[in-house]
Order: structure tokens, then C-alpha cells, then sequence
């Protein structure tokens, strides 16, 4: 949703921001209830990195599994199966830290999470395929 995106870039155009996070799909790296500090995006996301951007009416963190020329490939570390492509101008910003419970948690952005992700859900993918035939 457009509206969603301006309301979130006019409430922190240039500094970080905090969030909490809601739902389970980014398990186990980040619970719900968890606090993301967001930087805007300044230069292209890497894979392994958390995203924030509007997606169907609300907004998600999720990570980075591919890069392609002009978007960026997202899933929740929980999926089973869905991805989401987004373009980069929708991303609003990436997660450096997050907080639980008033501790830090360990760098949220993680190449390999990003990798063993991919892999389940291509894994998954194949065997659903398998069944369907």
C-alpha cells in the first residue's frame, strides 16, 4: 500500500527508527514483540540482510534469500514456502539491531540463515512437486 510506505518514510525520512515486531514468520532469529532498529536504505540490501517494506496491506520484515537486478527476493526465516519480490524502491529500510526484552540480540542480518533458508524452501518446492505428480 502506498499510503502505508509514505506514512512510515514521513515519520523517519533520514534516521532510524524502532519497530515491534508482530507475528511468527521471521522464528527463530526474531520473536514478536521484538524491537527492530531500522535504518533507512542507503545503498542495495545484501542477502542475509532483514528488510522492512509494505507488503499486502501491512508492513514486513523479512529476509534477503536472492538479489535480482531491479528487486529483491524475501521470505520469513518460519517459511514454508512463500517468497515475496519486492522492488527496491518499496524497501524502507534495514534491520541492524534488535532488542528483547531490553538485551541486544545477535546481528539480525546473517548470510548463512539466508542461504539454509533458500535451501529449505527449494527442498520444500521440489518435494510438493514430487507429490503433485
Amino acid at each position: 500500500m502506498p499510503w502505508l510506505d509514505r506514512i512510515v518514510r514521513l515519520a523517519a525520512p533520514r534516521a532510524a527508527f524502532t519497530v515491534t515486531l508482530f507475528g511468527c514468520s521471521m522464528r527463530p532469529a526474531l520473536r514478536e514483540g521484538d524491537r527492530l532498529i531500522v535504518e533507512p536504505l542507503q545503498c542495495r540490501p545484501h542477502v542475509g540482510d532483514v528488510v522492512v517494506f509494505p507488503y499486502a496491506g501491512r508492513m514486513l520484515a523479512h529476509r534477503v534469500i536472492a538479489c535480482a537486478a531491479r528487486a529483491l527476493i524475501t521470505a520469513g526465516d518460519a517459511s514454508s514456502g512463500q517468497r515475496e519480490r519486492i522492488a527496491l524502491e518499496d524497501v524502507v529500510g534495514v534491520v541492524r539491531a534488535a532488542r528483547r526484552g531490553g538485551r541486544a540480540l545477535p546481528r539480525p542480518s546473517s548470510r548463512m540463515r539466508a542461504l539454509l533458508l533458500r535451501a529449505r524452501l527449494a527442498i520444500g518446492y521440489r518435494l510438493r512437486m514430487g507429490r503433485a505428480s
